[in-house]
């Protein structure tokens, strides 16, 4: 042993002066893998993100899942039948909301649409 050592007691969590790490190096070099998304988060990120549009004259920010389906609307509306396929299919997937249930109904085809819908929203 040399003059150096014989003040260090060596044991447990205490490793010999020459095996611990030097000052500024560290005991993992290459840190901690990065984590791998995978492509379902990244379409959902790039669909998060914001992009600004001119639409009507005036400049507006929205999502590109937003610009995404105003341009798919705007095409159904346009007469472009694989859109308005696309729209009517997503359309039939979404719930029914009580709100649009019109006003006018009478008061028995109103009782019979909310039973229906309370039927197959389930």
């Amino acid at each position: 042993m040399s003059d150096l050592n014989k003040d260090y007691e060596v044991g447990y969590k205490k490793p010999p002066k020459e095996h611990q790490f030097k000052p500024g190096i560290s005991g993992n070099p290459k840190g901690r893998p990065k984590l791998i998304q995978d492509f379902k988060t990244d379409f959902q990120d790039e669909l998060e993100e914001t992009i600004t549009l001119k639409e009507g004259g005036s400049i507006k920010t929205m999502t590109k899942q937003r610009a995404l389906i105003k341009r798919l609307i705007t095409s159904a509306l346009n007469g472009n039948m694989t859109s308005i396929k696309l729209v009517t299919s997503i359309m039939s997937t979404l719930p029914i909301k009580p709100k649009d249930i019109e006003e006018n109904l009478s008061i028995e085809d109103a009782k019979i649409l909310r039973d229906f819908i309370e039927r197959n929203s389930k």
